[in-house]
């Protein structure tokens, strides 16, 4: 069977992303335009660094995409199409590696 390339980036992504990446992405998802500032606050990350350096890594992943308006403004950060696709992946697979009982019903 051949590997369909559109689909086995985002789950090969999707496969290796962190809780706190995780939680990132859904951040970015939920509120589109967010500075570093904001997504660190709303994600719990309580370094603005380590939250800066996370973003510029999902940047070079093509995951997120800062909409921002050049040096010295805030980043206005986005998902991509393939950052929506792995966050909705990584999202299930944390759903199924959840306890039964914290499983949402078929």
């Amino acid at each position: 069977m051949l590997i369909d390339e559109g689909r086995a980036a985002p789950l090969a992504l999707a496969s290796r992303i962190t809780e706190r990446t995780l939680t990132v992405l859904e951040t970015v998802a939920r509120e589109p335009g967010l500075s570093n500032r904001a997504v660190a606050e709303r994600a719990g990350i309580r370094d603005g660094g380590q939250a800066s350096r996370l973003l510029h890594r999902l940047r070079q992943l093509g995951l997120v995409v800062n909409d921002g308006h050049g040096r010295g403004s805030a980043n206005a950060w986005r998902l991509t199409p393939l950052g929506r696709q792995a966050e909705s992946l990584a999202r299930r697979q944390r759903a199924w590696r959840s306890p039964p009982y914290d499983r949402p019903a078929r």
